[in-house]
C-alpha cells in the first residue's frame, strides 16, 4: 500500500500514493526446466534439475496475490517452460478466480508443435500465450539453444494464428548476436491479427564464444528504439514513456 501524500514532493518519502503503481501483472513461477541449455534462458532452476510447484502451493500463491492487491488484471505463468508441467492443466484451473483476469502462459511454444491437440485444449482453457521468439536463422539458434528450434517456433506460430489463440510474441535480444532480426521479426508479427502484443526483452551474453560480454553487453532502451526506427515503418514518435496508471 503506498505512503498517503501529505506535504508532497520530494518531502514525502515515496512510494506515495501520486508515484506508486498499481500491480497489473502478477508472475508465477510454477518450477520447471527448459528444454535446451539457452544463453536467455532466465529461470530459478538450473537445466540438471526439475521442480515443479504443485496446483495445491499454486493455488495458495494466487490466494495470497488476491489477498494483497484484491485482484489482478492477469498472472502470468513463468518458470522454466510451463507448458511441460506434469499437471499443468490443473495448474490453470488453480490460476481461476473471479478477481483474476487473463492467465497468461509462458513458453518456448515447442510443446504445441510436438503435441496434436494441445494447442486445441489451450484454446479450450481461454488462456493467453506468451512465446518468445529470438531467431529464424538456425545458426544462430544453435549458438543461443545448443539446437536448431527455428522451424518449431514458426509452427507454433502458425498453429497459434490458426486457432486465433491471442499471443504476444516477445523478442529477445542479444547484443551482437541477433539484433539485426528485431525490427523483422517486430514488422511480420505486429501486423497479424491473432498477435495481441509485441513485447521486447534484452539479455546480457555470459558467453565470450557468442555476442558480447562485459559491461556493455546488454541492449538499452534507446538501442532497441535506433534498431526499430532504422526501418521507415518505425518513427521516433511512435515511442513515448508511460506514465502510472
Amino acid at each position: 500500500h503506498p505512503n498517503p501524500s501529505t506535504r508532497g514532493c520530494p518531502f514525502d518519502c515515496g512510494p506515495c500514493q501520486w508515484h506508486s503503481g498499481r500491480l497489473h501483472v502478477s508472475i508465477v513461477s510454477v518450477g520447471g526446466q527448459g528444454d535446451f541449455t539457452s544463453l536467455a534462458l532466465a529461470t530459478e532452476n538450473a537445466p540438471s534439475e526439475v521442480v515443479y510447484r504443485s496446483p495445491e502451493q499454486i493455488r495458495a500463491a494466487v490466494a495470497m496475490i488476491i489477498e494483497r492487491t484484491g485482484g489482478v488484471p492477469s498472472i502470468s505463468l513463468q518458470g522454466g517452460e510451463p507448458a511441460d508441467h506434469p499437471r499443468f492443466f490443473d495448474v490453470l484451473e488453480a490460476c481461476r478466480h473471479e478477481r483474476i483476469g487473463c492467465i497468461i502462459v509462458h513458453t518456448d511454444g515447442l510443446r504445441i508443435t510436438r503435441e496434436g491437440g494441445f494447442a486445441d485444449k489451450l484454446k479450450g482453457a481461454g488462456v493467453s500465450i506468451d512465446l518468445s521468439v529470438d531467431t529464424f536463422i538456425p545458426e544462430r539458434s544453435r549458438d543461443i539453444h545448443g539446437k536448431d528450434i527455428t522451424s518449431e517456433k514458426q509452427e507454433a506460430l502458425a498453429i497459434l494464428e490458426q486457432l486465433d489463440v491471442p499471443t504476444s510474441v516477445r523478442v529477445v535480444c542479444i547484443k551482437g548476436v541477433n539484433e539485426d532480426e528485431l525490427a523483422p521479426i517486430t514488422l511480420t508479427y505486429l501486423k497479424k491479427r491473432f498477435v495481441k502484443a509485441i513485447t521486447i526483452e534484452t539479455h546480457p551474453v555470459s558467453d565470450t564464444k557468442v555476442g558480447q560480454v562485459g559491461e556493455h553487453a546488454r541492449l538499452t532502451v534507446d538501442d532497441l528504439e535506433y534498431l526499430l526506427t532504422s526501418k521507415q515503418e518505425f518513427s521516433k514518435v511512435d515511442f513515448f514513456s508511460l506514465s502510472t496508471y
